[in-house]
């Protein structure tokens, strides 16, 4: 099974066989790499999907964070700069720990820019559910 990532899709449950959400026409793979496959849930800043990691041979298992602000934090201009900041510092953070690095890039370049969402592939996970993080700084 395969999960439209589209935000506004009505219908994201889709088939593994496909490229492109037969509901609305989103690409299904992140990257050409990542085929997400579960929504797990939502906070304020975002939305957490389970994923396949295509490129590797046992298929592992791994997190998508997509950018996705509530409405309150998405109307209001500095509650939006500082849910990005605050995204941005979560990439940097994972990065720090050397998560799945050579998935994501290093830095900055741990967070990348896909119609206009900003997505962040994290380390692989055991459970279905969010990947927490506590704050250590």
């Amino acid at each position: 099974m395969s999960y439209c990532l589209n935000p506004n899709c009505t219908k994201p449950n889709q088939q593994n066989s496909i490229s492109f959400c037969i509901n609305c026409g989103t690409k299904l793979l992140l990257k050409e790499r990542y085929r997400p496959i579960k929504f797990l849930g939502a906070g304020g800043m975002g939305r957490n999907f389970l994923a396949i990691d295509e490129d590797t041979p046992l298929k592992r298992k791994c997190l998508i964070k997509q950018f996705f602000p509530a409405p309150n934090i998405a109307n209001s201009q500095a509650a939006f700069q500082k849910a990005v900041e605050l995204f941005n510092r979560e990439a940097e953070y994972l990065d720090k720990l050397n998560v799945t690095a050579k998935d994501k890039g290093s830095g900055k370049e741990a967070s990348i820019t896909i119609n206009n969402d900003w997505i962040l592939s994290e380390k692989s996970i055991e459970e279905e559910r969010p990947f927490l993080l506590s704050n250590t700084d």
